[in-house]
């Protein structure tokens, strides 16, 4: 499956998860991490995309967000993929 990029990440975060040899089904980025960035990834995720990872920073590197990881983990839980803070 995909791998999923949730709020602005440290660079090298995201660019590792483009290299297809790491993620070769591609990656999604959700730049913002906020309420309606997790509606998107609700939808991609009842649409039946599978995704294999959600990767995300708690605090953002360099602008210190914080995404509401226990919303993560109930889709984690949800649609059985690993999320990686």
């Amino acid at each position: 499956g995909r791998a999923v990029v949730f709020g602005f990440p440290y660079l090298d975060t995201l660019k590792l998860c483009s290299r297809s040899e790491i993620v070769p089904d591609g990656v999604e980025f959700f730049g913002f991490g906020k309420a309606q960035d997790l509606k998107s990834l609700e939808q991609l995720l009842k649409s039946g995309e599978k995704v294999s990872a959600v990767l995300t920073e708690v605090p953002s590197n360099p602008l210190l967000q914080c995404p509401n990881v226990l919303e993560l983990r109930r889709l984690a839980d949800q649609y059985d993929f690993a999320l990686i803070v």
